[in-house]
């Protein structure tokens, strides 16, 4: 038989219920808050005195052997009284909490009382699992996340609306500290190269600030493995260390390709590095390290080599530093047989490479200056005519290098915008990183994460619609973010829809804003702050006079043949569509002349995102296609721009 301590707590949690759920579901429709109060209260408080006064004796008999149900007890009582206080929507969930709690404390009290047999699954076994399948879930019908969705009005209230809040400010913050990393090497001469720390944190963005990098060279031990011998390190011999500079390189590429973390980690994202910073300082303990054997003899033509000026002292760290600028500056200087190379660092390095001694700078690499080096209009006449192809190549290069930058696109669908920014986040094709804006968060941020693994590229979604308050907010997030501050806009689209078909006389003042407000309006805020940005990023609203004829971005709107006829039930539709060409056009003509290109592109047909026998036929236009057109149009010189132009499949008819 049951205790009477079980009975009663028993007792106690099921009047607590049925007391509290007959208050609620009264027929007294005027029952006040504090009436229902004052009426359920006394009943949830005799479980509380039943739950301390009675139960808690055999609850800790209990506790060693059932910490889990101990907890369970308690947190199903303490969340019964705050559901209770949140207001009557809350007390259904308050009085099943302490019901679930009583029933709990009866497993524990019977527990207490009876003990638990060892190696026994009797009558305890049996009364716990029904328990804890009863207290542990809702009522029926009731999902987890359902009793969440009944949020109190006071939003602040809700826990976990403050905690994601609350991840969300602590992530903006994290994205505003500077994104450094730092990372030891130590030369065992002969021995190889090794790492001494790991890096400290993991890249909260692709685009990294500084990583630092010491050197240090040291004596093999007497204990070191005789395996490791010979392996990639500091050898010497005949021109330097050429195996430590290539390790050194390694480093370069390793960085830029799987960015700060492990060494070995295969994160293959593709990392933008803005400077590196290579520290070669003297061994700690000094005496171990003297001088580096390498041809060490009278005859100074390896010292030439290594760029020591004769009668210097070649000190250790000053000789490894030489060799690593020497070969760098052989492997960045675009010749045929180390354009693979150099491509490798040009691509991932944005800034400059410095070196140190002992945390004294030495010599600075500015990736910019190599890359003036690497123009072929630097070459001597005779080698330039005689590789005219590589000199081609070259210069098809450097202006994709130059032109590292990101785009943002409004109306991020799941078709052509998604095809649209395939093509410019892709690395073989536009190498932009991509702000994807669009009004549905949820949506957005899957077609992120699914562009990302389709891409391997740098792209963000910024969720809004077309208000202009938060079309400036959106800018403001991008330009601030840690993926978008250090690059600048090349191209910006207005590539949003709003569905308006209604016969003339049924048409709103409403609709027709709403309508206005989707395709003008929001085009008018978004194409001001793309200009904004140009401008603040290219040395404000210069002519091309001014600067050779240097573009500095492009606004394209994507139109509809609405933009230039309309039909029966398109009057807003139209009226909008064709407010926002003239838009195009005001733009166009007013900062042409300071460097922006603006497009007003038709898209005449419908658009899929998937290569379909519709697409090859030429009934259906692609969505790659599109993006490549707008790529297209954010790449010609200012020799030639197109403003209007249509799009249209092959078959689509006039």
């Amino acid at each position: 038989m049951p205790s009477i301590t079980a009975v009663t707590i028993f007792i106690f949690g099921l009047s607590a219920f049925n007391h509290g759920v007959s208050n609620l579901i009264s027929p007294r429709k005027a029952l006040a808050a504090k009436q229902l109060q004052d009426s359920a209260l006394p009943a949830l408080n005799s479980f509380s005195v039943a739950i301390i006064g009675i139960g808690i004796y055999y609850m800790l008999a209990a506790y060693q052997e059932n910490r889990g149900f101990f907890a369970l007890t308690l947190g199903r009582f303490i969340s019964a009284r705050i559901f209770w206080v949140q207001g009557p929507a809350w007390r259904v969930i308050a009085t099943w909490e302490a019901f679930s709690a009583g029933l709990t404390a009866v497993a524990l009290a019977y527990e207490g009382y009876y003990g638990s047999p060892v190696g026994s699954s009797g009558a305890v076994e049996s009364l716990r699992r029904p328990v804890w399948s009863i207290s542990a879930n809702p009522l029926l019908g009731w999902r987890y996340t359902g009793v969440w969705k009944q949020a109190p009005k006071n939003k602040a209230l809700n826990l976990f609306l403050v905690s994601k809040q609350f991840h969300v400010e602590v992530q903006d913050v994290i994205r505003r500290l500077p994104n450094n990393y730092h990372v030891d090497i130590m030369f065992v001469k002969n021995y190889g190269l090794w790492t001494t720390s790991d890096f400290v944190k993991r890249p909260i963005s692709r685009y990294i600030d500084k990583v630092t990098s010491t050197f240090r060279i040291f004596e093999p031990t007497d204990d070191l493995d005789d395996r490791f011998e010979d392996s990639l390190s500091f050898q010497g011999g005949d021109g330097g260390p050429g195996a430590a500079v290539w390790a050194f390189y390694d480093l370069l590429v390793s960085l830029s390709r799987h960015g700060p973390g492990y060494p070995g980690r295969q994160n293959s994202q593709g990392f933008i590095i803005k400077v590196i910073e290579v520290d070669v300082v003297t061994p700690t303990d000094g005496a171990a390290h003297t001088r580096l054997a390498c041809r060490d003899n009278d005859e100074p033509w390896w010292l030439r080599w290594s760029d020591i000026e004769d009668g210097s002292e070649p000190v250790p760290e000053k000789r490894l530093a030489n060799y690593m600028t020497t070969h760098l500056d052989a492997v960045l200087n675009a010749s045929t047989d180390a354009i693979p190379y150099c491509k490798e660092l040009y691509e991932h390095i944005t800034e400059s490479i410095t070196f140190q001694l002992n945390g004294q700078e030495w010599k600075k690499r500015r990736m910019d200056d190599y890359l003036e080096k690497c123009n072929p209009s630097t070459w001597p006449q005779h080698y330039r005519s005689s590789r005219r192809c590589y000199a081609r190549e070259i210069r098809r290069w450097l202006r994709w290098v130059r032109n590292r930058r990101f785009a943002i696109i409004i109306g991020a669908g799941p078709t052509s915008g998604r095809g649209i920014a395939r093509v410019l986040a892709q690395h073989d094709s536009g190498n932009l990183a991509v702000a994807l804006l669009a009004r549905n968060a949820d949506n957005l941020n899957n077609l992120r994460d699914s562009l990302r693994k389709e891409t391997n590229g740098v792209l963000q979604s910024f969720p809004t619609d077309t208000q202009p308050e938060n079309l400036r907010k959106a800018f403001k997030d991008i330009a601030n973010h840690a993926d978008f501050k250090d690059l600048k806009l090349k191209l910006a689209i207005y590539h949003v829809k709003h569905a308006s078909k209604k016969p003339f006389l049924e048409e709103t003042p409403e609709d027709f804003n709403a309508s206005m407000q989707t395709y003008t309006t929001g085009a008018v805020v978004f194409a001001q702050e793309a200009l904004k940005l140009m401008y603040e990023q290219n040395g404000g609203q210069t002519l091309l006079a001014d600067t050779n004829g240097a573009k500095k971005g492009t606004i394209i709107f994507t139109g509809t043949l609405g933009a230039m006829r309309t039909n029966t039930g398109y009057a807003a539709y139209g009226a909008t569509r064709a407010s926002a060409r003239m838009v195009a056009q005001a733009i166009a003509k007013e900062h042409s002349k300071f460097g922006v290109q603006c497009v007003h592109a038709i898209a005449n047909g419908r658009i899929t995102d998937e290569d379909t026998e519709e697409t090859r036929t030429g009934k259906h236009m692609r969505a790659e296609d599109v993006g490549q057109t707008y790529l297209w149009l954010s790449q010609q010189p200012s020799s030639l721009w197109v403003h209007e132009l249509d799009l249209r499949p092959a078959q689509e008819s006039f």
